[in-house]
């Protein structure tokens, strides 16, 4: 917007002066004769046609102050969307390389079987304990599973039930999980502090955001803004950028019907912004 407004400033800047000058020679004799042939004096007429143009000179210096100045906007303007991007850009590699390095080890009994009782050599194998590795976005998911299942979705009725099992579970991990929130709040404060309001650059960067987050990582997300350390600053950010717009919500199961129907509850509309969900039609 800002921009478009300065294209038009120049072009204004630049004809307003010569309309300004017409009109005043409208009325002029010497602009008279030339245009109408006058009878009076060609000479004298000429001249002060000639000192009209002393007062399109002034104009014209003042479309040139205001060229000086638009460009200098438009550098500021630039070089202010240069800095924020480079920025921007430094911490969206930053959340990139920490959810890589992200390492999980779980400890896992192996499943019964149900011959371990009449085998006492199956009895101990299943008895023994393995240990399970999960690296990046997949130990996300991972984490939101154990908060899941601890929860159970009767438990989503009751947010103490939530906020226990979810802090039990982020008191586990914080060693990452800490990192990881921090990292994204951080990249959307840099948005809402020092983008560039104009052209709803904001906008187009959180979306950029949002496009790298995946499912698991928006449903802590959500836990974080309700019942975590996300509540006091990063949930009106949540809000108001619409971070939660791609949570998947079509053809889920028992326990994430249970949580969306938790996360809506408790975080304001604007967070999810989500459109209406379009039937499927089978018709040939």
């Amino acid at each position: 917007m800002k921009r478009k407004i300065s294209v038009y400033a120049i072009a204004i800047a630049i004809s307003l002066p010569w309309l300004i000058w017409l009109i005043v020679l409208s009325n002029d004799k010497s602009f008279k004769y030339f245009f109408n042939n006058s009878s009076e004096n060609p000479y004298a007429l000429s001249g002060a046609f000639g000192d009209s143009f002393g007062f399109v000179a002034s104009l014209m210096t003042m479309v040139a102050a205001v060229g000086v100045y638009v460009t200098f906007s438009n550098e500021q303007h630039a070089r202010r969307i240069s800095q924020f991007e480079s920025n921007f850009f430094t911490l969206l590699k930053n959340l990139e390389s920490i959810t890589s390095q992200i390492q999980m080890e779980l400890l896992q009994k192996r499943k019964d079987s149900t011959f371990k009782a009449k085998y006492p050599p199956l009895l101990r194998a299943g008895n023994r304990i393995t240990i399970r590795y999960h690296h990046g976005r997949e130990g996300l998911k991972v984490i939101l599973y154990i908060i899941r299942n601890d929860i159970e979705p009767d438990g989503y009725l009751n947010i103490k039930i939530v906020a226990k099992k979810y802090n039990e579970t982020y008191n586990r991990f914080v060693h990452f999980l800490g990192h990881y929130f921090r990292t994204v709040y951080h990249i959307y404060r840099l948005i809402d502090e020092k983008c560039p309001k104009d052209d709803d650059l904001s906008y187009h960067y959180a979306r950029i955001v949002r496009s790298q987050l995946s499912n698991p990582e928006l449903c802590l997300l959500s836990y974080n803004c309700i019942v975590g350390e996300g509540r006091y600053k990063f949930r009106e950010l949540a809000e108001k950028y619409a971070i939660f717009h791609n949570i998947h919500r079509e053809v889920i199961d028992e326990y994430e019907q249970s949580e969306l129907d938790f996360f809506l509850r408790k975080i304001h509309h604007s967070a999810f912004r989500f459109e209406p969900i379009v039937p499927i039609t089978y018709d040939d």
